[in-house]
């Protein structure tokens, strides 16, 4: 696989080359940083606007669609309810499946219950992209960067 150049945000290092794997680990690490006991990374994603936004990436429809067997089971369930019903399921779901992260998740989740795709959502520089936002956010990731990360 080809490697694609990453220049490290506010950073003064030199060009990098990461593989698609490379920059999924990355990411993994940094996201990691954000995660919480209490939360799963996609709730935490939607309130912070970091990295693929979460619940938040989709409009009321599209969280119906892709939370479809609570919707059916509640189908008057408003979406501030469905999030919050989808947040509990995803870290539920991470959790007995042992992965550390939700992305991990669709290459092993029967599709009928798996909300995203995953890693495979995205090309190669859009994680490439990801990753630098997520350092620039991250105090500890040696790139200076602003906020702090999420603690439980």
């Amino acid at each position: 696989m080809q490697a694609v150049q990453l220049t490290r945000h506010l950073a003064l290092t030199p060009m990098q080359a990461l593989t698609r794997s490379q920059a999924i680990e990355r990411l993994r690490e940094l996201l990691l940083r954000h995660a919480s006991p209490k939360a799963s990374l996609c709730k935490v994603m939607t309130e912070t606007g970091l990295f693929c936004r979460g619940f938040a990436a989709w409009d009321d429809q599209e969280l119906h669609e892709r939370f479809h067997w609570f919707c059916r089971a509640r189908p008057s369930i408003d979406r501030i309810e469905l999030e919050a019903l989808a947040d509990r399921w995803q870290l539920a779901d991470q959790t007995s499946r042992g992965r550390s992260v939700p992305c991990d998740i669709a290459a092993i989740a029967p599709p009928e219950r798996c909300a995203c795709l995953g890693w495979q959502r995205f090309s190669d520089e859009q994680l490439l992209g990801f990753v630098r936002q997520l350092e620039a956010a991250d105090p500890d990731s040696g790139t200076g960067g602003r906020s702090q990360p999420r603690t439980a």
